[in-house]
């Protein structure tokens, strides 16, 4: 920078012409647009001098002029060093009423933050890892009984097994000589988290989310069957002991048994020994009340379903996702339910079948 060149608010240079009268305080006025702020110290050249230098000018030529120089220093240089910085400093202050910007925060990778939910779905958190999950907790199953299950297309479900293999949730088996997946140790240890997020959505997301529930009269008996544990009332369960038969024929019929007991509920693929409810329906029929897009009572007027042993009902302990209205209704057990369940504490378990040989 030139001798003399002060930068300005607005980035030009400003030039200050110095003026010298040897052996005493010469007056530099500031030029016209240099930061007011600074203006009023220059009441003169030698006092401002004086002020940031520490001697006077008259001290400073003197010593120049003993050596010899024959001619004085441009004392403007000694100004731009001292004041040049401050004038920048200025430049850069913000008026008033504008906003500072803030300085950008870095953007870390995501897998260098511990967040234990996001780390855990990196893993998990795909749209079909925890069905799969799901459906060997039930016991082990085929390629294509997967397949029937859940309706995922061949080539994502291979490539979702081949995942959870690799990350120890899925293990391959022989069983009768075909080849099965099955859960491992690791799998099975997310039960408790697939059962919390199944509850989930049957006790609010249906609601919260505007679900309908219309679109589910498609599927099979078989998948209702095997939810009953995610549906149900646990509000409904204290002292319950009670076990039911379910025979469905048609398409996708089968026999189940679902007994509650101490709070929980177990579905098995196989008749009971000893039940004390046993309902007998055609299997469409039946998942249209178990949903409750049909009326139970009003099935079994219509003939389409019959209902014998104790008083119990099922729609008594499960939700019905179609008919959440009724939950208000239901909230306690009518007379004969309640006849039932003290005659049941009194004499033990009724039961309408001994054993698999029995059965009609």
């Amino acid at each position: 920078m030139p001798a003399g060149d002060l930068p300005s608010t607005s980035g030009r240079f400003l030039h200050a012409e110095p003026r010298f009268r040897r052996g005493g305080s010469e007056d530099v006025s500031p030029p016209p647009d240099f930061p007011a702020g600074f203006r009023r110290e220059f009441s003169g050249l030698g006092a401002h001098v004086r002020r940031f230098v520490g001697f006077g000018v008259d001290e400073f030529d003197r010593s120049k002029m003993r050596k010899g120089s024959g001619t004085l220093i441009d004392i403007s240089v000694s100004i731009n060093m001292i004041l040049a910085p401050m004038a920048i400093s200025e430049s850069k202050m913000p008026e008033r009423g504008v906003r500072t910007p803030r300085t950008a925060l870095p953007i870390p990778s995501p897998g260098e933050i511990f967040d234990p939910v996001a780390r855990a779905l990196e893993v998990i958190g795909d749209r079909w890892s925890l069905v799969l999950v799901r459906q060997l907790l039930l016991g082990p199953k085929g390629f294509q009984e997967l397949r029937v299950r859940t309706g995922i297309a061949p080539r994502v479900l291979s490539g979702r097994l081949r995942q959870l293999s690799s990350a120890g949730f899925v293990e391959s088996i022989k069983k009768e000589g075909r080849s099965q997946y099955a859960v491992s140790d690791r799998g099975r240890s997310l039960e408790p988290l697939i059962a919390s997020i199944a509850r989930w959505w049957v006790r609010d997301g249906i609601d919260d989310l505007a679900v309908d529930t219309g679109r589910f009269r498609a599927t099979s008996a078989q998948s209702i069957v095997e939810s009953l544990p995610f549906l149900l009332r646990e509000d409904r369960l204290a002292s319950a002991r009670v076990v039911f038969e379910i025979r469905l024929t048609g398409e996708g019929g089968g026999v189940w048994t679902v007994e509650i007991q101490d709070g929980s509920c177990r579905v098995s693929n196989d008749f009971a020994d000893h039940a004390d409810v046993r309902y007998t329906a055609e299997a469409r029929a039946w998942c249209a009340v178990a949903l409750g897009m049909m009326d139970a009572r009003d099935a079994i007027k219509r003939g389409l379903m019959t209902k014998d042993g104790a008083p119990e009902a099922m729609d008594h302990y499960f939700y019905q996702i179609a008919r959440r209205d009724l939950d208000q209704s239901q909230a306690k057990p009518d007379a004969r339910e309640s006849a039932g369940a003290v005659r049941r504490k009194k004499d033990g378990r009724s039961s309408i079948g001994a054993s698999r040989r029995n059965q009609e």
